[in-house]
């Protein structure tokens, strides 16, 4: 029996190259799969792939390569208008809450997909995924609960991916955020916001009254400021042993003595 031809061999598909165009064709079919029209995808796509085959076994490996990898980037380009919004972070207030994520479609078509969101610490934060898959129409962006429960507080990272409809093939990267939970809850939120509240309205009146006493007039107190008082002291008389009295004034204190007085000044001599 003859043997194998080694030249021939060398022109062959390596078992690298095969091994990507699988691959390929599963990242096009779940693509297609969360499309309401898939034919715009299979149509083009499906041929493409059997060609990167086709082009490997007619002997032009890097040919087949370069064709390949263009098939992948042109894929990749279009696929990535559909994808989860990334976060900075989440916060849960509360024992319990709702982590929103949002999906882009970037498509002109409506998509399906499910959201699956997976907690790095089930411990101390469980997650529960929607149940039922979610359509979204062609160049929208939608905002999907997620319900959240938490058992202690901190940072939880979570790891949030879209899948097909049917739950079987994840479709896009996986996005990681972290979410920070509270223990504070609605009720303590609406304590203090009833607290800010009075707070607010006390201030609200100690300006009213203050407007109110300016515009009467000023503080009723300021009327005793120009009043006159006298005041008797035989021990502050004049050194020549008259009876004095002093009289005090806002503008200082007068001093009046015997000497002053009209009875005095026309007394004989």
């Amino acid at each position: 029996m003859k043997a194998y031809p080694q030249d021939v061999r060398r022109t062959e598909p390596s078992e690298r190259y095969l091994k990507t165009v699988p691959d390929l064709q599963r990242s096009v079919d779940a693509f297609a799969a969360i499309l309401s029209k898939p034919e715009r995808v299979t149509g083009p796509y499906d041929p493409a792939v059997l060609r990167t085959l086709s082009t490997a076994w007619r002997g032009g490996t890097m040919n087949a390569d370069t064709y390949r990898l263009d098939v992948t980037r042109s894929l990749r380009v279009l696929s990535q208008l559909v994808r989860i919004a990334p976060k900075t972070g989440v916060t849960l207030s509360g024992e319990s809450g709702t982590i929103p994520v949002t999906v882009i479609n970037g498509l002109q078509q409506a998509i399906t997909v499910r959201i699956e969101a997976q907690s790095r610490q089930p411990n101390r934060l469980s997650v529960t995924n929607p149940t039922e898959p979610i359509t979204i129409p062609g160049g929208r962006t939608q905002a999907i609960k997620v319900d959240a429960t938490s058992a202690a507080n901190g940072k939880v990272l979570v790891d949030v991916r879209m899948l097909t409809p049917n739950g079987k093939e994840v479709f896009g990267p996986t996005q990681t955020f972290p979410v920070n939970t509270t223990s504070i809850d609605g009720i303590t939120l609406g304590i203090i916001g009833v607290i800010a509240a009075l707070l607010a309205l006390f201030s609200l009146r100690a300006y009213l009254r203050r407007r109110r006493t300016a515009a009467s007039g000023g503080d009723p107190g300021d009327d005793a400021d120009g009043d006159r008082e006298t005041i008797g002291d035989d021990r502050n008389g004049p050194a020549d042993g008259g009876t004095g009295t002093q009289t005090r004034t806002e503008g200082g204190t007068r001093r009046h003595t015997s000497r002053d007085r009209p009875e005095d000044r026309h007394a004989p001599a």
